[in-house]
């Protein structure tokens, strides 16, 4: 989330006449990097949360979310992008010359404002938000954890025995909040 953030305020801060390298270039990195954490990170979560029959389900609908979330973002930034480039005083003037790329760089720091905004409230959103912990040891009767092979010395035998057990446990699904067998 602060990479996202770094990057957004770089962007939004960026004086025109500056060098690519001074401030894009490390706010491209900082996308990716953002980027690729989250991505890790929501995913080993949501894969780990459910049963092994529904790993792959699970998967699919964090990738959908993704989607959706990342084409309603666009819209979002395309419409206050739009939004303050209609508003500037010479805009039918200027629409169409060589003189529009002034026009699109308040545009397009309102959108790297409202990036910055956006991901503020997806950390404080974070933060409110309550999980588990994914690999933790469960408490009361000793059962195994989805994906421990054995508690003891990891042979073939207590691997299958480990496997029968976790296929009879009653565990909670993530979406249904029913129990599954």
């Amino acid at each position: 989330m602060f990479a996202f953030f770094g990057a957004s305020l770089l962007w939004a801060l960026q004086p025109v006449t500056i060098s690519y390298w001074a401030m894009a270039f490390p706010s491209m990195c900082l996308s990716v990097v953002g980027a690729d954490l989250v991505y890790m990170v929501a995913n080993l979560f949501v894969v780990e949360s459910v049963g092994k029959p529904d790993q792959s389900m699970a998967g699919g609908v964090l990738n959908t979310v993704i989607q959706i979330g990342s084409s309603l973002g666009l819209a979002f930034t395309a419409a206050i992008s739009m939004s303050v480039e209609t508003k500037q005083p010479n805009y039918k003037q200027w629409k169409g010359t060589d003189q529009e790329r002034k026009l699109l760089v308040p545009a397009y720091r309102a959108v790297f404002w409202f990036s910055a905004g956006a991901t503020i409230l997806g950390f404080l959103l974070a933060c409110c938000t309550r999980m588990g912990k994914q690999g933790a040891k469960p408490k009361g009767d000793g059962e195994l954890e989805m994906g421990t092979a054995s508690r003891t010395s990891g042979s073939e035998t207590d691997v299958t025995q480990s496997h029968e057990k976790e296929s009879a446990t009653v565990e909670k699904t993530l979406f249904t909040g029913e129990k599954a067998v």
